[in-house]
C-alpha cells in the first residue's frame, strides 16, 4: 500500500506515523505550503522528519539528496537512507530531464543498477523528483525496471495537478488549481513556457503559504506568467496587484477578471484554436470550473462555498449552488429507502 501521509499542524504527524508504522518512508521535499502553521521550513522538516523516525531498524528512508532540510532527517533514521535527485553524491541521480508539451516526459537516471530512461505521461518536469524518488524505492526493494518503466508509463495525472482537459478545438486547459504556494507557484508556468501551442495564457488566482508583502508577491508572479505566456489574467481581490505596466495593459497582455465565471466567459469570447490555458489557483476557489464550463453545463458559480475537494469530486456542478442541499437531502434519503427495503427483504 502506497499512502500519502501530509502534515498540517503541529504534531499532526504523530497520529499518521502510528497508524501507518511505514516500512519505507519517502520524502520528497520541505516547501513552505504549511507556512501559516509552522512558520518556517526547519519546523516543517521536524514534523515531516516524524515518519521517517516511525521506520525502526529496518525501515528504508528514500530522501531527496537536493533539499537540505530533507537531508536532515537522514540522522533520525535507525534503518538504511538512500537518496535521490540531481546533486552528484545522491544514490539514484537524475541526469537529464526534457519535455515539451504535447510531448512527453523523459527522465534519465542513473544509479548502481545501471542508467536507465522512464517516459511519462506527466505534464510538467518537477515530476522527475517524484518519478526519481518511485525509482529509488522500487528499485531498493527489487522490482524489474521493465516492470517500473512499464507502470510509470502509464501514469496519469493526478486531478488538479497540471491535469489537462482537451477541448474540441484543439486547445488544452492545465488545471493546477489544488494549492498555489509561492515557492513553487512558477513551476507549470516553466511547462507552458516550454509548450508548444499557438497561444499560451496563466490565469493567477490566490496565492498561498509566504511571508511579507502580497504585493511584491503578486507583482514578481506576473512577471514571471509574463514572459511564458502571450496573455496574463489575475482573478479576484488581489486582482489588482500585479503592477503590470501601462504598456502591457494597453496591449491586452494582462486581463483583471472577478471570478471564475468571468474568467469563463474572457476566454469563450476570445479563445482559439490551439491555445494552451493553465489554470492556477488554491482548491477552495474552484477556478477549474473556467476549463470544466467549455466541456459541461456548469450551474454553481459561487465564489466560496466551503467545500474541500473539487468540483468533479463535489458532483453538484450541473446545480446551482442555492439548489445543493436539498439535492443532497433527498439523495440521502432515497439511499435510506433503498437500504430499509433491501433489510426488509432479505
Amino acid at each position: 500500500m502506497v499512502i500519502e501521509a501530509a502534515v498540517a499542524w503541529s504534531g499532526s504527524m504523530d497520529q499518521t506515523a502510528d497508524i501507518i508504522r511505514p516500512d519505507i518512508a519517502i520524502v520528497t521535499m520541505v516547501g513552505l505550503e504549511h507556512y501559516s502553521a509552522f512558520r518556517g521550513k526547519e519546523a516543517i522538516a521536524r514534523e515531516k522528519g516524524k515518519l521517517v523516525e516511525a521506520l525502526g531498524s529496518r525501515g528504508l528512508a528514500v530522501l531527496n539528496a537536493d533539499d537540505e532540510n530533507v537531508m536532515s532527517m537522514a540522522a533520525r533514521c535507525e534503518g538504511r537512507v538512500v537518496t535521490f535527485g540531481q546533486n552528484a553524491d545522491a544514490d539514484y541521480r537524475i541526469v537529464g530531464v526534457k519535455q515539451r508539451y504535447p510531448g512527453p516526459l523523459v527522465v534519465k537516471l542513473a544509479s548502481r543498477h545501471g542508467t536507465h530512461t522512464v517516459t511519462a505521461e506527466l505534464i510538467g518536469k518537477h515530476f522527475s523528483m517524484c518519478i526519481a524518488a518511485a525509482y529509488a524505492a522500487a528499485m531498493e526493494i527489487g522490482v524489474p525496471v521493465e516492470t517500473f518503466t512499464k507502470a510509470v508509463s502509464g501514469f496519469d495525472a493526478i486531478q488538479g495537478r497540471c491535469e489537462p482537459v482537451h477541448l474540441d478545438n484543439g486547445t488544452t486547459f492545465l488545471m493546477d488549481t489544488v494549492k498555489a504556494p509561492w515557492e513553487s507557484l512558477t513551476l507549470p508556468m516553466e511547462t507552458v513556457r516550454d509548450a508548444k501551442a499557438v497561444r499560451k495564457r496563466i490565469v493567477i488566482d490566490q496565492m498561498s503559504d509566504y511571508p511579507g508583502s502580497s504585493n511584491s508577491k503578486y507583482r514578481a508572479a506576473y512577471k514571471a506568467a509574463r514572459d511564458a505566456a502571450d496573455e496574463v489574467i489575475f482573478v479576484g481581490d488581489n486582482a489588482h496587484r500585479h503592477g503590470a505596466s501601462e504598456e502591457d495593459r494597453a496591449s491586452g497582455h494582462i486581463v483583471e477578471a472577478l471570478d471564475a465565471r468571468a474568467v469563463h466567459e474572457h476566454l469563450r469570447r476570445t479563445l482559439t484554436d490551439g491555445e494552451l490555458v493553465l489554470l492556477k489557483s488554491s482548491q477552495n476557489l474552484h477556478l477549474e470550473r473556467a476549463a470544466l464550463a467549455f466541456n459541461s453545463d456548469v450551474k454553481c458559480w459561487v465564489d466560496r462555498c466551503g467545500k474541500s475537494g473539487t468540483c468533479v469530486q463535489c458532483g453538484m456542478l450541473a446545480y446551482p449552488y442555492e439548489e445543493h442541499a436539498a439535492i443532497r437531502k433527498s439523495r440521502r434519503q432515497k439511499r435510506w429507502k433503498s437500504r430499509i427495503i433491501g433489510s426488509d427483504t432479505a
